[in-house]
């Protein structure tokens, strides 16, 4: 069974979760620094550290940052390669320096991950990074939070539960300073302070989505709906008008669109269609599902929709059948945009796991 839980289990979950109140559904992007403006940025609190080119900055925003004015610092978490390190020792010059396997951080790139080995999605680690060796599971993350707790940082406000502190917790108190062994390891700046020195500037929400791709979440901010009608026929013919619809037609009929936002496609009262729905045509293979015991293709769409307080990024999933009613199942994700003019370049390395999940979630479903 998909896990839907498994990205709460990990630091990135805990982040998103606590900048988005709550809420990790409504997902996040990764931007790089480069395409943000950054030529290099310096870690002035870390000894033994250079300078790090832009290119070489994975920054995580939340959809919680959405707002007036500049991002706060504390709710974005910037990661860079271990690479810049000048020597086989580094250390915090403040506040406390954690430690874990990077199989701990990061939410597996399939959602379907049973009896798999762990293999993040390529989109955490920043450009032209060889990341094979973290995927052996040798590989480390060291977590610089200032002069913050773990608690503010990642656990959700209203949860009352510090994730740092349960006794199976990989992430403790590292060694300072931390003898790297040659080994692959990430840097993990996280907090107020440690942020706002390493990016050198502020950005506002809108510069972080419109740079940034879906933030690859394990299946987090996944929904799904379905939608049946009868299938009255008359002289042998359907004379149930959604039938002979095309589906990215049949994806902006009120009926479908009242469907899809109780799947959870946007925070607004009603979904409103900015741009697309397209159909993705850049996904390697067809897949062929069970609905309701009867065989079908799954269809993929990307699209913008409005949102209470900006645009969506999102992608639906679509199965249709004609049994003794007919059926629609649509499983739908989405990602924070600043403006809609910037969904023609989000196209997504979620979409292929989201595949594989719906195609499974779809052969347990029973419609009564």
């Amino acid at each position: 069974m998909p896990d839907r839980h498994g990205p709460l289990r990990t630091p990135i979950g805990w982040f998103t979760e606590r900048v988005n109140g709550g809420a990790i559904s409504e997902g996040a992007v990764v931007a790089y620094g480069d395409d943000l403006g950054l030529e290099e940025v310096e870690l002035p609190f870390l000894e033994g550290f250079g300078p790090v080119p832009g290119e070489q900055v994975s920054i995580l925003a939340p959809a919680g940052i959405r707002g007036d004015g500049e991002v706060d610092p504390g709710d974005l978490l910037v990661l860079v390669p271990g690479s810049g390190s000048r020597s086989d020792e580094i250390s915090v010059n403040e506040g406390s320096f954690y430690e874990g396997p990077v199989s701990s951080f990061f939410p597996y790139r399939t959602w379907l991950h049973q009896d798999t080995p762990f293999e993040p999605s390529e989109r955490w680690w920043p450009k032209r990074y060889d990341s094979s060796s973290m995927y052996e599971g040798e590989g480390k993350v060291l977590l610089a939070v200032g002069d913050q707790e773990p608690a503010e940082v990642f656990s959700a406000a209203d949860t009352g539960n510090n994730p740092f502190d349960t006794g199976n917790n990989p992430f403790n108190t590292g060694n300072n300073p931390f003898d790297t062994g040659n080994n692959p390891f990430l840097v993990g700046i996280s907090g107020n302070r440690f942020v706002a020195i390493t990016l050198g500037q502020p950005f506002v929400p809108a510069e972080l989505f419109d740079a940034g791709q879906p933030a690859p979440l394990g299946g987090a901010t996944f929904g799904m709906g379905v939608l049946s009608t009868p299938n009255a026929s008359v002289a042998g013919e359907s004379a149930n008008p959604l039938v002979g619809v095309e589906t990215k037609a049949l994806l902006q009929r009120e009926e479908t669109r009242r469907m899809l936002r109780r799947a959870g496609v946007t925070d607004a009262d009603e979904v409103e269609w900015i741009s697309g729905p397209t159909a993705v045509s850049d996904i390697q293979g067809e897949i062929e599902i069970t609905l309701l015991e009867e065989k079908t293709q799954l269809e993929s769409f990307q699209g913008v929709v409005s949102g209470e307080n900006g645009p969506w990024w999102v992608a639906v999933h679509v199965a249709r059948v004609t049994v003794d009613d007919y059926v629609v199942a649509a499983g739908v994700q989405r990602a924070p945009l600043g403006t809609a003019k910037t969904a023609a370049k989000k196209g997504d390395t979620t979409l292929g796991p989201a595949r594989e999940y719906m195609a499974q979630a779809v052969d347990r479903l029973v419609v009564k």
